[in-house]
């Protein structure tokens, strides 16, 4: 038996199925605030009762609205990812996980899509004429490639992120919870959790994005910048050992590594029987 909950987060499913899907998305009035007509499959000839809007279920429902809002808002700024023009085209640009050799958690269902970054920018350009061009083209970036994760069971599930061993880093921006543009987690690297009953979408980080992450991933994996010595630069680079530091800061640097040197060469070897 379905709870009411079960029944909204699936509901929230299936409309990321919709927006995502290529072609022309319909759905029905009210569907965004979670309309039902008391299980009457066809209501041409029932009453008000069954097929009147209750308007006032976009304030109880809101939770789902807003999950709608940010479904239409994400395809409406991506036409080159889901708006594809024709068969061609789609079957060029979208890929399913096991035509990319990935494999899918039971009864789940994951695809990817390229972006196209130049179709982007030409669009940004026009519709924003005072913001540097730069900025625009870093946004473009962002959106050259999405992941969609569909996770139809009760339970957690773990997919793998295309790429994952060349460390290729996404961010998410609709969870079970939330959706729209803005990324609302990352970086992600190898794999990411999806919720039961719910979907994922991820995109490919730009280049910038990329490297400003390896620096956050690194640094959360660093626990004593001075246990080990670093000869790679972008580690050194996240845990400051780089050589912009201050000459004040390099003098203590080298003064705590002295010490630990000594402090290591007073330390008694251990006596094997």
């Amino acid at each position: 038996m379905f709870t009411d909950e079960d029944l909204r987060r699936m509901h929230m499913l299936s409309a990321v199925m919709i927006f995502t899907a290529q072609g022309i998305p319909f759905i029905q009035m009210g569907q965004e605030m979670c309309r039902t007509k008391f299980g009457v499959e066809n209501s041409y000839e029932s009453p008000d009762e069954i097929n009147k809007i209750r308007w006032e279920q976009k304030i109880s429902e809101w939770k789902t609205v807003k999950y709608y809002h940010g479904l239409i808002q994400l395809r409406k700024a991506h036409p080159e990812i889901f708006a594809l023009g024709n068969c061609a085209l789609v079957r060029s640009t979208v890929a399913f996980y096991e035509d990319l050799g990935l494999s899918v958690p039971e009864r789940c269902i994951a695809f990817c899509i390229k972006g196209n970054p130049s179709q982007l920018l030409a669009k940004l350009m026009q519709e924003n004429s005072g913001i540097d061009i730069a900025d625009l083209r870093e946004e473009s970036e962002k959106w050259r490639a999405i992941v969609v994760l569909l996770n139809p069971t009760p339970d957690h599930v773990v997919f793998p992120l295309p790429e994952h061993n060349a460390d290729c880093v996404w961010m998410r921006i609709v969870d079970e919870n939330f959706s729209g543009v803005k990324k609302i987690q990352g970086p992600l690297v190898g794999s990411v959790t999806v919720s039961g009953r719910a979907a994922a979408i991820l995109r490919k980080a730009s280049d910038a994005e990329h490297g400003e992450s390896q620096v956050q991933l690194r640094l959360a994996c660093v626990t004593d910048a001075y246990a080990v010595p670093c000869d790679d630069e972008l580690t050194a680079y996240a845990v400051s050992l780089n050589m912009e530091r201050s000459a004040t800061e390099l003098r203590t640097h080298l003064d705590l590594v002295a010490r630990r040197q000594r402090f290591e060469r007073s330390i008694p070897m251990p006596i094997l029987n």
